[in-house]
């Protein structure tokens, strides 16, 4: 059985460890992240190495992955989201540093308070989220809507409300 995580972390004191931290984080855990879904079901995989690289920078390099409920927005129905990131999160101590690291990095404040694990993870997904979540276009019940709805325009683009008149015209009547 894998050990328990901890609630919270030390980054720089882990990075110069080189420690690594695995798990499963419930979703139900991360109230912001279940405002943005339908449910709080299922749970967030993750795994994060702390260290140093070749320049010296602390960083936390890992990734996570999940399966999310979302409402498509085509069709209001839901749809499962497969989400998977990498992590690469550079750590430093003040907006200085912020604008010295390396582009590969997104900065990462480290105070000196210790951080909640919880909330590193419940970012990191929140940034994974797609803006518009939709159904594939096979899938999606939209796609019936908006195929009825072309048909209808298509029908009227051809229906010729004067087409009367040609016979009236032939005819004399």
């Amino acid at each position: 059985m894998q050990p328990e995580p901890p609630q919270f972390i030390d980054p720089l004191r882990l990075a110069g460890q080189d420690a690594q931290i695995d798990g499963c984080l419930p979703i139900s855990q991360l109230s912001r992240l279940c405002d943005a879904l339908l449910d709080d079901s299922g749970e967030i995989e993750y795994t994060l190495e702390f260290g140093r690289d070749a320049a010296g920078i602390h960083c936390i390099i890992g990734n996570l992955s999940a399966a999310v409920r979302m409402a498509c927005q085509r069709c209001l129905q839901p749809v499962m989201i497969e989400l998977r990131g990498d992590i690469r999160l550079g750590i430093v101590q003040g907006e200085e540093e912020a604008r010295r690291l390396a582009s590969e990095y997104e900065p990462l404040m480290a105070g000196r308070e210790p951080m909640r694990l919880v909330e590193l993870i419940e970012d990191e997904t929140l940034l994974l989220l797609p803006m518009v979540p939709l159904h594939e276009d096979t899938e999606c019940a939209g796609d019936s809507v908006r195929a009825s709805s072309a048909a209808t325009k298509t029908r009227a683009n051809t229906y010729k409300p004067f087409s009367g008149l040609e016979d009236f015209k032939r005819h004399g009547k």
